[in-house]
């Protein structure tokens, strides 16, 4: 036990979620209250921000991730960007790896938008951006490595405020029983800064004792955008990290 380890404060100055079948804002408030159940229906959203030729390549993971982005960057300017995701485009490769065993050719396509860095780079592409993008993949701590890649860029250069988009999609039912994790496909966007909007303390205040029981567990970005959302003034993040249990307390101010 120990607390107060690897403390950071981040200000969230806007929010873009997407999660299937929830179109409207008041829908995406009630998925965070409880009273609103995500039906994976197979739909994805219109990626008004990305040339149609762009568009068209694109899977399912790269136009919810995409659309959350382009929405936040409508509203705020160009901004330097991070894209989290821990399985990245696990759909398509998996995929490509059975067309191997198969014999079967392999779209160039498919295989370049792939790779973890594909769509970051389809962000800058089609916004015609020079601003840094950064790709990142950190397990079940996406958040909150992807806050610390955040906080890093905001106290080292010279941007006042940085886009996060952590994106993911359930991996092939084959591999379930591995990682059951994340139940539907979802993007959450947040722009994040230094100063202004809703504080948020996030620390590290308990590692150690069994695993979780995967039933008690969620997804560590979508727990949070939830309790944020509610309007808590704290809450707890709990992930495993092999056979032990991760605890980070997260604080909200200034809603």
């Amino acid at each position: 036990m120990f607390a107060g380890f690897l403390m950071l404060e981040l200000f969230v100055k806007d929010l873009s979620v997407w999660v299937p079948t929830l179109e409207l804002e008041s829908d995406i408030q009630a998925w965070a209250d409880g009273g609103e159940t995500v039906l994976d229906d197979g739909s994805a959203p219109k990626v008004a921000s990305v040339p149609p030729a762009m568009r068209r390549r694109l899977g399912r993971l790269g136009k919810i991730s995409l659309y959350v982005a382009g929405e936040l960057i409508e509203r705020n300017g160009y901004m330097p960007s991070i894209f989290c995701s821990r399985h990245g485009e696990i759909q398509t490769t998996i995929q490509m790896l059975k067309d191997l065993i198969w014999n079967d050719e392999i779209s160039p396509t498919k295989f370049s938008l792939s790779v973890h860095n594909a769509i970051s780079g389809i962000f800058t592409i089609a916004n015609k951006s020079d601003l840094p993008t950064t790709a990142i993949t950190a397990g079940e701590q996406d958040l909150i490595n992807c806050f610390y890649e955040a906080y890093a860029q905001l106290k080292t250069g010279d941007a006042k405020q940085v886009l996060c988009v952590i994106y993911d999609e359930p991996i092939p039912e084959e591999y379930q029983r591995y990682c059951p994790l994340p139940p539907y496909p979802y993007a959450i966007g947040l722009v994040l800064g230094l100063e202004e909007g809703i504080k948020c303390s996030i620390s590290q205040v308990e590692c150690g004792g069994g695993a979780i029981e995967e039933g008690s567990i969620g997804v560590m970005a979508l727990e949070f955008v939830k309790a944020m959302l509610k309007k808590e003034s704290n809450t707890e993040l709990k992930i495993n990290s092999g056979e032990t249990q991760k605890t980070w307390k997260v604080e909200f101010e200034n809603y």
